[in-house]
């Protein structure tokens, strides 16, 4: 008996273990989007509905069903918000509670395009009516104001708001799979266009500490700290659609994603140094993860395709081994590395006093330019780059002291690269 006791202790914590996740349970459908308020308590969005947890998935119970989550967004354990589009009605829908889901009140859409993503900013609530125009309610949900969007044309995937006047969407071109970033500052009554530099964003995520992150195609990995105005690049070079990304900080955070044309291949990677460096933490399974959300550096969880939910208690694991990715990006971008070394850009001195070289061993794409701006995005100086050039000198003198930027279009896109004047 004690023999059998010794092996089933040992069997049945293994059965549902994962490298150092754990497979808490299983839905059954398609997850896609976590939102936890602490490591217990959890929401998960759905192909089937809106799921919640208050025991860390112990028991689940399920807020809404018989609809596709297209978005959610909560400010507590009682207040939550949803984008849906309802399967009995075949119709898009819009869901605001304020007793933990006991009470939903729906709204349906007028356009097929309706309710695509949603946004909660204390009690305002931001949504897409259509494909021209956003609604905001800033008394939860009581009364709508319309928010015309003249540049808008195609499908909103992403609303966040740094303030009451700032904001940013993601917009997914019709008919194309092409993004475009929009971005207010007098509370979304005109919007501007931005060019971050790269194409390719599949998630746009605010951090609690207001810094703005993009993942996508082709390891795409950026963020920005004056919410949208300048980006810098600290992408995985690896050859997969990452459609999520968690910062907890401005050092940790973790994207997830795998082969978005056959949903397996899942990865997670983890960086501790604001992207410098990447360490593959994935559950040892063949699913595409559609989405990562971290408490903390320790506790956190993870959705796939195939309907599982995983949790880490230790930050992911120590790394697969020989998976830790050195990001040359964000290396080159801190202040006093100059080599960038996937496309041998030097930048340097760094910091300097106003003189400033930036020399390349790679040919230039026609019409390429040497672009130098501040902190607010605005282009202090723009150079064009023949093709046969392969160094530029800047005087920088007259600047004052601060953080600037230099973006160098290369054979693989634009790279952006942080300069410091002293």
């Amino acid at each position: 008996m004690k023999t059998r006791i010794l092996i089933l202790t040992i069997i049945i914590p293994l059965c549902n273990l994962y490298g150092q996740w754990t497979n808490v349970t299983t839905t059954n459908t398609t997850n896609y989007q976590i939102k936890a308020l602490n490591d217990s308590t959890v929401f998960i969005g759905t192909h089937a509905g809106l799921l919640s947890t208050s025991n860390s998935f112990k028991t689940v119970d399920w807020c809404s069903a018989n609809e596709i989550i297209h978005s959610f967004d909560l400010n507590n354990e009682l207040s939550v918000v949803k984008c849906s589009f309802d399967l009995g009605l075949l119709q898009p829908r819009i869901g605001i509670t304020s007793d933990k889901c006991k009470n939903i009140d729906y709204s349906n859409g007028i356009h097929s395009v309706s309710f695509d993503a949603i946004s909660l900013y204390g009690d305002t609530i931001y949504t897409n009516l259509d494909n021209s125009s956003l609604i905001r309610s800033t008394d939860f949900g009581i009364s709508w104001d319309t928010l015309k969007i003249d540049s808008l044309n195609g499908f909103v995937k992403g609303i966040e708001f740094l303030s009451f006047d700032i904001g940013i969407i993601l917009i997914k071109m019709g008919g194309t799979n092409g993004r475009q970033l929009l971005r207010t500052t007098d509370a979304g009554n005109t919007w501007v266009k931005i060019n971050p530099g790269f194409d390719g964003i599949v998630k746009l995520y605010r951090s609690p500490n207001g810094i703005l992150y993009v993942s996508g195609q082709s390891g795409l990995v950026a963020h920005s700290k004056d919410f949208g105005l300048s980006w810098v690049k600290m992408g995985l070079p690896i050859k997969m659609s990452l459609v999520s990304v968690h910062f907890i900080s401005d050092s940790v955070g973790y994207v997830s994603g795998g082969n978005s044309v056959s949903m397996d291949f899942g990865k997670v990677y983890r960086t501790r140094n604001g992207g410098q460096s990447w360490d593959h933490v994935s559950p040892v399974t063949n699913t595409f993860f559609t989405d990562v959300y971290f408490i903390n550096d320790s506790v956190g969880y993870l959705t796939s395709h195939d309907g599982r939910i995983f949790k880490t208690t230790n930050g992911g694991g120590p790394s697969v081994p020989d998976t830790t990715i050195q990001n040359p990006v964000d290396t080159s971008s801190q202040v006093g590395s100059p080599v960038l070394q996937n496309h041998q850009i030097k930048l340097y001195p760094n910091p300097s006093k106003g003189e400033l070289n930036v020399s390349w061993t790679f040919a230039t794409p026609e019409n390429s330019k040497l672009i130098f701006y501040d902190l607010q995005g605005r282009i202090l100086q723009e150079k064009a780059i023949l093709p046969e050039q392969s160094t530029v000198q800047l005087n920088m003198q007259h600047l004052t002291a601060g953080m600037y930027f230099i973006s160098l279009t290369t054979p693989n896109g634009v790279e952006v690269l942080r300069w410091e004047k002293e």
